[in-house]
C-alpha cells in the first residue's frame, strides 16, 4: 500500500476546499493509502489555524481529533539537516523518513518540492498525486 506524509499546508488545505488535498484524505479515510504525519506537523497547523483563519481553540480541537482518526502520528527519531534556505521545513523530511513513507505530498515548491525526491522519497503536489494514484 502507498505511504504518505501529508505537509501542513495540505492539512490546512483539506480541512477548508474540497480540492485536490481533501480527495487525498478522503482516499486514507477510505483505506486506499496509509497517511502519516507529525505531532509537529500538528502543532503548526494548530497555529495556522487560529492566526491565519481566527478559529476558536474548541474548533481547532475538533479539526485536529478528526485528523487524528485517520492519520498515523509518528514521533521522529534523528533530526535531518537537509534544507539550510529553511530548516524549519526539514521536520516534514524528519517524519518522512521515519515512516518510510513513498511520497511527501506539500505545496511547499520553495523549500520541499525542488528537491523532487530524497532517499526514494518523492516530493509532489496533491494534484500530481491523485495523477499517479489514478494511473
Amino acid at each position: 500500500m502507498i505511504r504518505v506524509f501529508l505537509d501542513t499546508n495540505i492539512l490546512v488545505s483539506a480541512s477548508f476546499w474540497k480540492g485536490s488535498s481533501y480527495q487525498i484524505t478522503m482516499k486514507i479515510i477510505d483505506g486506499e493509502i496509509l497517511g502519516f504525519t507529525t505531532s509537529e506537523i500538528l502543532q503548526e497547523y494548530r497555529i495556522v489555524l487560529k492566526r491565519d483563519f481566527d478559529l476558536s481553540e474548541e474548533e481547532i480541537d475538533k479539526r485536529v481529533e478528526r485528523l487524528l482518526e485517520f492519520l498515523e502520528i509518528v514521533s521522529p527519531t534523528k533530526s535531518l539537516d537537509i534544507i539550510k534556505d529553511y530548516p524549519p521545513d526539514n521536520k516534514v523530511l524528519d517524519g518522512a523518513v521515519e515512516t518510510r513513507v513513498d511520497y511527501i505530498v506539500t505545496y511547499d515548491a520553495k523549500h520541499l518540492l525542488k528537491l523532487k525526491e530524497f532517499r526514494g522519497i518523492k516530493f509532489v503536489p496533491p494534484e500530481e498525486f491523485l495523477k499517479i494514484l489514478n494511473k
